[in-house]
Formats: structure tokens, C-alpha cells, sequence
């Protein structure tokens, strides 16, 4: 599968912000901390980069949709960069909430990179493309850890926050040669009429549904790993250090492998009566693996035997590809047409509920047992495998449909 300039250029800037990210991110705390910031600051500086990242996602999905593409991703990565950079002059910590904030535009603009994905790939090569370009989020993980903690140990944190602005700021260089094409709303008259449902909303709001919950399950027990493997299994920070850096390996590993696999064989009849949609078979199955293989994570890690976290956590980087499958299967429901960015960003919207209610779930039952959260999240996990499998042996199939009829169907 060769990539198209754009999407090349695009997948560019997007590891370079996410180097910047994983530089800045993990000392964030200790930077806090070195400008007069206590545990309650550290707190209120890092929910200021969530808060500025939901702020903005909306606005620069409308930019997306009413001047183009580029303009949105360079908006995104230009204020992103100009955040960190405005944190590596704070002297107070008060001083870093401005940057902080603006740090994450570069997140809210990943709605646009999954648009430009969607209209950049044909239908056919649509999943792996995503799996490809995502793969640059734990390639900036491996690397952005690794270069920050040298820099700060070198030469200070306030350096190493330095050198993630300067990394952000390439990144814009890398979206201003994507050429603008035709207007996102510009499709032809045959799509307008396929992308215009009589009860889509339904189809959409199920959608949406289902994914905010699986999210939330899937998810549940993230910010526990390390705890786990410290309080539980005894490991040392050393140790847990590995650990973390093999879960960032085994998200590579998934998302070069989605790069390969799975071929387009097909879709599939999802819905009930006249409110349905059309999925890719090829995509299902690879939303069925990625789950079984979470499911798996769950169920395997509270096992306090040798050499099991190493076996859990390969199988955990398959959810980092979920993202990029689910991504995919969002080009389906979200036909294309005017304010296709702002529409699929009301689903990330959705998901972002299930982000929000997953760390405080997760909190509650660790506190009841900590190996609670991962069982939980196995078995739910395991349990949609189950589901997609069924849909994929039991619901209509549909031939491969050619390029004009590719958006998703409703009744």
C-alpha cells in the first residue's frame, strides 16, 4: 500500500506533534513541581490541556469543514506549539495554565486527520491507512520518552519543554505542502442523495452509543496498569519502566500489523428494519481480534504468575489500534458531505464521555479489589468480541461496493 503525498506529509506532522507530546507530557508534573506547583496545581495544569483540547476540537472541526484540511491541522499544530512554547517561559505555575491550555490543539485537530484519511484512502485500503498513520502516536511515544528524559537529565526541564515546543513547531512546517483540493463539501450528486438517510440520526445515535460504552470498558483499567504492577505484582520503578515502554512497542507492533491486514472481503447489514448500516466485513473482523485480544489482557494480568504481565501487555497494544479501526468504520456512518468533520466529531464527543467515566469507574473498583478493573474490562471486552463475531457469521452480507457507493446506507 503506497500512501499519497498528503497522507504522507500528514502522517509527518502528526509524529512529530506526537514526539513533542511524549516529550512534554511525562515531565509535566516535574516541571510543575520546579515552578512552585503542588499536587492540587500539578492537577489544575494538567486539566488545563484536556479542558483547552475540548475547548477547541469543535471550532477547528468548523475551520476543517469551511476552509479545508490544511488549514485546520496547521491551526492545530501553529497554537499547539506556540502553547508548549509559552510553558517553557513560565516561572510560576500559574504561568503555565495559558500554554497548557493550548498545548492539546493539536489533539482537537486529529477529527480533521481522520477526514483527511477517510477522503485521502479508498474505501478498500481505508482501515490499513489508518493503522499506518497511527502508528506514529507509540513511535512518538518510544521516542519522545526516551529524548526527554536525556534533555532534562542533561541540560534541565525547562530545556527538554523547549526542545518538545521546537518539535511541535516543525510539525506545522511538515502540513504547509498538503495541497488543498476540492471543498470538503464538494461530492457529487449521487453521494448527496446515498449520504442523505430518512432515519439516519437513529443509526447514528446507536452508533454513537456503542462505541461510548465500549470505550468506557475497554479502557477501564489503563490508568492502573502501573499501579498494578507496583502495589500487586511488587515490580520496581525500573522494572515498571520496561513494562510501560513494552506496551508502547506492542502498539506499534498491532498498528503495523493493521497495515497488512485485514483485505476488503465485503460488508455487512447492521440495524433493525429500514434504520441500518452497511459495515466492512474486513473492519469487523479486525474490531473482534483487537477485543479478544483486550479481553484476554483483562483476564490474564490479575494471574500473579512468571512472564504473564509480558504476554497481557503485548495483547493490550491492540487496543491503541481500536482507535484507528474504529476511526475507519467512522467513514461508514458519517457519509460524506457538508460539515463531515463537525459530525464525526460529535461521535469523538460521544467516546469522550466514556473517557471521562472510565477513570472514576476504574477508581471505584480498584478500591474494592485491584485486580477488579482488569476483570471487569475482560469480560466485557471478551463479551463484544463475541458480539462482532456473531454479526459477522449471522447478519446479511453485501458484495464490495464500488467507489461511488461507498458512503454508509441507511434505510
Amino acid at each position: 500500500m503506497a500512501l499519497g503525498r498528503n497522507l504522507r506529509l500528514a502522517g509527518l506532522a502528526f509524529l512529530l506533534w506526537s514526539l513533542a507530546y511524549n516529550i512534554n507530557a511525562p515531565l509535566l508534573p516535574l516541571f510543575t513541581g520546579s515552578v512552585g506547583g503542588e499536587a492540587f496545581e500539578v492537577g489544575l495544569v494538567a486539566g488545563a490541556g484536556a479542558a483547552g483540547a475540548l475547548v477547541m476540537v469543535f471550532p477547528l472541526s468548523m475551520v476543517s469543514d469551511r476552509f479545508g484540511r490544511r488549514s485546520a491541522l496547521l491551526a492545530g499544530w501553529v497554537l499547539s506549539a506556540i502553547g508548549v512554547l509559552l510553558m517553557a517561559g513560565a516561572t510560576s505555575w500559574q504561568g503555565l495554565l495559558p500554554g497548557t491550555f493550548l498545548s492539546l490543539a493539536g489533539a482537537a485537530a486529529l477529527p480533521t486527520l481522520n477526514a483527511l484519511i477517510l477522503e485521502e484512502s479508498p474505501p478498500e485500503w481505508r482501515a490499513r491507512s489508518f493503522a499506518l498513520l497511527y502508528a506514529a502516536g507509540p513511535l512518538g511515544l518510544l521516542g519522545g520518552s526516551a529524548l526527554g528524559g536525556l534533555v532534562a537529565e542533561l541540560y534541565g526541564l525547562r530545556m527538554a519543554v523547549l526542545v518538545a515546543g521546537l518539535c511541535s513547531l516543525t510539525a506545522t512546517l511538515a502540513v504547509i505542502p498538503i495541497k488543498v483540493g476540492a471543498p470538503p463539501e464538494a461530492v457529487s450528486s449521487h453521494q448527496r442523495s446515498a449520504s442523505r438517510p430518512s432515519r439516519g440520526p437513529l443509526a447514528h445515535i446507536a452508533f454513537g452509543s456503542v462505541a461510548a460504552v465500549g470505550f468506557l470498558f475497554v479502557t477501564l483499567p489503563s490508568n492502573f496498569i502501573v499501579p498494578y504492577l507496583r502495589e500487586v505484582e511488587g515490580q520496581s520503578l525500573l522494572s515498571t519502566g520496561l513494562h510501560s515502554s513494552l506496551l508502547a512497542a506492542a502498539q506499534l507492533g498491532w498498528s503495523l500489523l493493521f497495515t497488512v491486514w485485514p483485505r476488503t472481503s465485503g460488508h455487512v447489514r447492521v440495524g433493525y428494519k429500514q434504520t441500518y448500516l452497511t459495515l466492512p466485513t474486513s473492519t469487523l473482523v479486525g474490531v473482534a481480534v483487537c477485543l479478544a485480544a483486550c479481553g484476554a489482557f483483562g483476564l490474564l494480568l490479575p494471574i500473579q504468575l512468571p512472564g504473564i504481565p509480558l504476554l497481557a501487555l503485548i495483547l493490550r497494544g491492540s487496543q491503541y489500534t481500536l482507535q484507528g479501526l474504529g476511526s475507519s468504520l467512522l467513514g461508514d456512518v458519517v457519509s460524506p458531505g457538508p460539515s463531515r468533520t463537525v459530525r464525526m466529531t460529535a461521535f469523538n464527543a460521544a467516546v469522550g464521555l466514556g473517557a471521562v467515566g472510565a477513570p472514576i469507574a476504574s477508581g471505584w473498583l480498584y478500591g474494592l479489589g485491584p485486580a477488579f478493573p482488569f476483570w471487569v474490562s475482560g469480560v466485557a471486552s471478551a463479551g463484544g468480541a463475541l458480539m462482532v463475531a456473531a454479526a459477522l457469521i449471522y447478519l446479511p452480507r453485501e458484495a464490495p461496493r464500488s467507489m461511488d457507493s461507498e458512503v454508509a446506507h441507511f434505510g
